[in-house]
C-alpha cells in the first residue's frame, strides 16, 4: 500500500504505516555492518584526520590557535565565555579514542557509540571555534553517528555478542530484538542523503535566495575548481584544466554535480527496493572521489557511508539462514517486508519515533531556514560551503574573480619565504576584517602561527603536496591577501591582487607589531572617521592609503593616498575625493614606521563599501 493511499485513509492507518516503515523485521546484519564501517570513518576521518591537531592534548593545541578569536561551535558552546580547560580537552581526546575503537569492535556498544559521537563532535566543534564558519569534511560522518548512536548495533558481529552468547549463555530471545534494527539504519541513511540534498538546496537557492540556476550557468564552477589551487598555489591538474578551458564542460559538470547531490534523497521512497537503494548508494559514493579528483577535497571515508544504502540482509542474509542468530530466533535474514511493530514495547516505539522526529526536524529546518549560523550546533549545517555563485554578475560575462586568503612571509638571513595559504592560515586572516578587539586578535593570530611552526624548526613542513623549510626564521609577517582567479580564456595563473599585514612578530626581540582602525561616523561632516591604534611601536608615524576595489581591479592597481585629514586623535576621510566606482569594496592600508627608521609596515585596515 502506498503512502499516498494510506494518508487518504484514517489517522490510525497513517500511524500504522509510519511504524511499519521504521520497525520492520530484520536489519540485524545491516545495523552491525553499518556500525563497523561508520565508526571506522569516525576514527580515521573525523578523529585522526580532522582532529589531528588536538590529539597531543589541550595544552599543546592551545599554543597553535588564536585564543582571542574564541567563537564556540556545537557542544563547545557549553563553555560560553572562555575555551574549555586544557585538561578537559585532553580527557575528551582520551574518551574519543577509546570509545570509538570500542564502537568499531562492538564492546559496550551502545555506550561506546554515544560517547564516541559526543566526544568527537565536541573536538570537531572546538577545532572550528576560532573562526566564524566550519568545514564540512566530517559533518556527514557525525550526522550518521548521531542517527545511529541509540540503536542496538552491538547485538551481532561484536564482542558484546560473543560475551553474551558464549560466556553469559544468553538465549536468542534475550540476545536479539527483532524490529529494533532497521530504524537507526534508515535514519542514518536519510541523514546521509539529506547532507547531500542540503548542499543541492543551498546551491540552487544561494545565500541570498537568488541563485536559481546561476550556480550552473555562469563561471561559478570554473572558479570553484580553480579556487583551492589558486589559494594553495598548486599546479592545475590536467583534468581540471580540461574542464576550466571549456564553458560547455564546466556547466555540464556543474549540472551533474547538482544531480549527484539531489538524487540520493530519493532513497526515502525506495526503502523496500534493495536494488534501487544500492544504485542510490553508488550515486552517493561516486561524489567522494569526484570531489577529490576535481576539487582536491579528498574524503575517501565518505564512501563507507554508502553502506547505509545497502540492504545487507537481502543480499547476504539468505546465506546465513542456518547460523545461530537467524535459526534460533525470529530474526528474518532475507529482507522480507514484514511489520515487526507488535514485537516492541509501545514506550520503546514512542521514544524511537520522538527521537527520529526531533532529529529530522532539526536537521531539515537547519538547512531549509539557514539556522546553523544562529544555533551553531555543529554538525548540523545549512551547507553554505561553496553554495554562493563564485562569479561576478552579469553572469554571461567572463570576469576575474577574487578570493580572500592568508599569506605567511618568513624572514631569515636576509631572505623571505612566501607561503601562501597553508590550511591553518586560511582562517587567521580574519582579524583583518573585523574591528574589535582588533589588536588583541591580530597579535593572537601571529602568536598562533608561531605555535604552528615551532614543531618544524628542524624538519620540513610538508603540506598540500609541498615541503617548506620553516626553521631559523627571524620574523613572521602574517598577511591578509586577496588572490585573483583570471577570467576565461586567460591563463589559469594565480595573482595576488592585494596583501597587507595582520601582524608582524620579531623572534629576536619578541615584539609584535600591529595596527588597526575602528570606523565611526564623524559628527561634523557625516563622513567616515577612523580611530587608529598600534602596538609594538614607540613613536609611530602613520599614513593611510587605499587600493581601489582589488576584488574587481586585480591587475596591479597602485596604492593611492587616502584623502582626508588627521583630527582629534583620528582621521576623517574626505569621501568626495575618493576615486571609487559604485558599488565597490576598497581596503584601507595603514602604513606605520618608527620615527627616525626607514622600514615601513603596511597593515590591512578597514574595508570601505561604496
Amino acid at each position: 500500500m502506498s503512502a499516498t493511499t494510506v494518508i487518504a485513509q484514517k489517522p490510525a492507518a497513517v500511524t500504522s504505516w509510519i511504524q511499519a516503515y521504521w520497525f520492520r523485521s530484520g536489519g540485524l546484519l545491516a545495523i552491525s555492518i553499518c556500525r563497523i564501517l561508520l565508526f571506522i570513518a569516525v576514527y580515521k576521518h573525523a578523529l585522526l584526520r580532522d582532529c589531528s591537531a588536538l590529539l597531543a592534548g589541550g595544552a599543546s593545541y592551545y599554543d597553535t590557535v588564536p585564543l582571542a578569536s574564541y567563537n564556540p561551535k556545537g557542544l563547545v558552546q557549553l563553555f560560553t565565555s572562555a575555551p574549555p580547560p586544557a585538561w578537559f580537552v585532553s580527557v575528551v581526546v582520551t574518551i574519543a579514542n577509546w570509545s570509538t575503537l570500542a564502537a568499531i569492535i562492538g564492546l559496550f556498544t551502545r555506550s561506546s557509540m554515544i560517547l564516541s559521537v559526543l566526544s568527537v563532535s565536541f573536538l570537531l566543534g572546538l577545532s572550528f571555534s576560532w573562526e566564524p564558519y566550519w568545514s564540512h569534511g566530517s559533518n556527514v560522518v557525525m550526522l550518521a553517528g548521531i542517527a545511529m548512536m541509540f540503536g542496538r548495533a552491538g547485538d551481532y558481529l561484536s564482542f558484546d555478542y560473543v560475551i553474551r552468547r558464549y560466556w553469559l549463555n544468553w538465549p536468542a530471545s534475550r540476545l536479539f530484538r527483532d524490529g529494533s534494527y532497521w530504524w537507526p539504519v534508515l535514519l542514518a541513511q536519510i541523514a546521509v542523503a539529506l547532507f547531500y540534498f542540503a548542499g543541492f538546496f543551498a546551491k540552487v537557492t544561494g545565500p541570498d535566495w537568488d541563485s536559481g540556476l546561476s550556480w550552473v550557468f555562469s563561471d561559478n564552477l570554473r572558479n570553484s575548481l580553480l579556487r583551492p589551487l589558486m589559494i594553495f598555489d598548486r599546479e592545475v591538474p590536467w583534468q581540471v584544466l580540461v574542464v576550466a578551458s571549456s564553458p560547455f564542460l564546466w556547466k555540464l559538470v556543474a549540472a551533474g554535480h547538482l544531480a549527484n547531490q539531489a538524487l540520493p534523497l530519493c532513497v526515502i521512497a525506495a526503502t523496500h527496493k534493495p536494488r534501487v537503494r544500492l544504485i542510490e548508494g553508488l550515486v552517493f559514493a561516486a561524489g567522494a572521489p569526484l570531489l577529490g579528483i576535481f576539487m582536491g577535497f579528498w574524503n575517501p571515508y565518505w564512501m563507507l557511508l554508502a553502506a547505509f544504502f545497502v540492504d545487507w540482509d537481502y543480499f547476504i542474509g539468505p546465506k546465513l539462514e542456518d547460523t545461530y542468530a537467524f535459526s534460533s530466533g525470529d530474526i528474518i535474514p532475507n529482507g522480507k517486508d514484514t511489520d515487526a511493530t507488535a514485537k516492541l514495547a509501545p514506550t520503546y516505539r514512542a521514544a524511537c519515533l520522538t527521537f527520529i522526529a526531533a532529529f529530522l526536524l532539526f536537521d531539515a529546518s537547519t538547512f531549509l531556514f539557514r539556522l546553523s549560523p544562529v544555533h551553531k550546533m555543529y554538525p548540523f549545517s545549512w551547507m553554505g560551503f561553496y553554495s554562493s555563485v563564485e562569479a561576478r554578475p552579469p553572469y554571461d560575462w567572463h570576469q576575474p574573480y577574487t578570493i580572500p586568503s592568508g599569506q605567511l612571509l618568513l624572514h631569515r638571513k636576509g631572505a623571505v619565504e612566501d607561503i601562501v595559504s597553508l590550511w591553518q592560515l586560511t582562517s587567521l586572516y580574519l582579524p583583518a576584517f573585523t574591528n574589535a578587539p582588533e589588536l588583541e586578535r591580530r597579535a593572537d593570530a601571529v602568536k598562533a602561527v608561531e605555535g604552528l611552526l615551532e614543531p618544524y624548526e628542524h624538519k620540513p613542513y610538508d603540506l598540500n603536496g609541498r615541503s617548506f623549510d620553516v626553521g631559523g626564521w627571524d620574523r613572521i609577517d602574517l598577511n591578509a591577501a586577496l588572490i585573483q582567479i583570471p577570467a576565461y580564456p586567460r591563463e589559469t595563473k594565480r595573482t595576488i591582487a592585494h596583501a597587507a599585514l595582520v601582524a608582524s612578530l620579531d623572534r629576536r626581540t619578541g615584539v609584535i607589531k600591529a595596527a588597526g582602525a575602528r570606523q565611526a561616523m564623524d559628527p561634523a561632516t557625516g563622513g567616515t572617521a577612523l580611530t587608529i591604534e598600534t602596538i609594538g611601536f614607540e613613536h609611530p608615524e602613520i599614513s593611510l592609503f587605499y587600493r581601489p576595489d582589488p576584488w574587481t581591479n586585480g591587475d596591479g592597481q597602485p596604492l593611492l593616498p587616502l584623502p582626508g585629514a588627521f583630527r582629534d586623535n583620528g582621521f576623517v576621510i574626505d569621501e568626495e575625493k575618493l576615486d571609487l566606482p559604485r558599488p565597490s569594496w576598497t581596503p584601507i592600508v595603514i602604513r606605520v614606521r618608527e620615527k627616525d627608521q626607514m622600514e615601513m609596515f603596511d597593515f590591512f585596515g578597514p574595508v570601505l563599501y561604496r
